[in-house]
């Protein structure tokens, strides 16, 4: 996480959703995103196939995964 601190209710939605590593990603269209992913006990990153990003637009969250995932990817990294 850079200097832009997680919310709880992402990091909720986060684990409410099977995720244990959260960044924030950027602002795009109005919307915070954020990069979740699952890391092990150990701090290692464990394959989940395509990006999947929780979109915060105004306090209404949704998951963004699949191509719509891989597409943000080209907007933040």
């Amino acid at each position: 996480m850079s200097d832009h601190l997680i919310p709880e209710y992402i990091k909720e939605e986060a684990a409410q959703n099977g995720f244990n590593s959260i960044e924030y990603a950027g602002r795009s269209d109005g919307s915070d995103y954020y990069s979740v992913g699952i890391v092990d006990g150990e701090g290692c990153p464990l394959p989940t196939g395509l990006p999947t990003f929780i979109k915060d637009s105004d306090g209404t969250l949704s998951i963004i995964s699949g191509l719509d995932g891989l597409d943000l990817c080209s907007k933040f990294f």
